[in-house]
């Protein structure tokens, strides 16, 4: 038996039969036995998806995959930067929504690492992982860059087709354990 979550937009008004935006996760059959609970985040945004496993010796660990919006200068109705630009303002809250969006996971990461989670985190952050904010955020919840950590001379590569530079803007944190 295979087991999935996805999280899209809740609140959008968009009558298009194509909304951009939110996150999915899978677990194969031989992971899904040790899933313990899973859920998204509860802005309703689908900005992020999360499973928690138990492991042996009661270790849980909470795996999160998250979408972070590209800036979008243009104010087109569609885009993910749009929408939730929308709900802040909605909500009497107008909040830049990349920020946002790495101040709400950073305070669910916590919380979960507070309970003696383990943390892996995969996000697109549409921005370079080793920019000042990426390594700032990363560093502030002692999270390390995996790929990096355990293959340090592997060069940088794209994550992007759009990109020509070698700067990934996915990556997988995880914590020290």
């Amino acid at each position: 038996q295979y087991f999935s979550v996805a999280a899209t937009n809740e609140h959008t008004t968009s009558k298009e039969r194509r909304l951009f935006g939110g996150t999915a996760m899978f677990l194969t059959k031989q992971t899904t036995p040790r899933l313990v609970e899973h859920g998204q985040d509860t802005s309703g945004l689908g900005r992020w998806t999360w499973m928690k496993l138990q492991g042996r010796q009661g270790i849980t660990t909470r795996i999160i995959t998250g979408y972070r919006p590209v800036k979008d200068f243009s104010n087109r109705p569609g885009t993910v930067y749009s929408q939730q630009e929308r709900f802040y303002h909605a909500q009497g809250q107008p909040k830049e929504p990349r920020q946002a969006f790495l101040d709400d996971l950073q305070t669910f990461i916590r919380m979960c690492m507070d309970d003696g989670e383990q943390i892996v985190v995969g996000l697109d952050a549409n921005e370079y992982i080793k920019s000042q904010t990426m390594t700032a955020w990363s560093h502030q919840l002692g999270l390390i860059p995996t790929l990096q950590y355990t293959h340090p001379s592997l060069p940088e590569v794209d994550t992007c087709d759009k990109g020509r530079r070698q700067q990934p803007i996915d990556a997988i944190w995880t914590t020290p354990g």
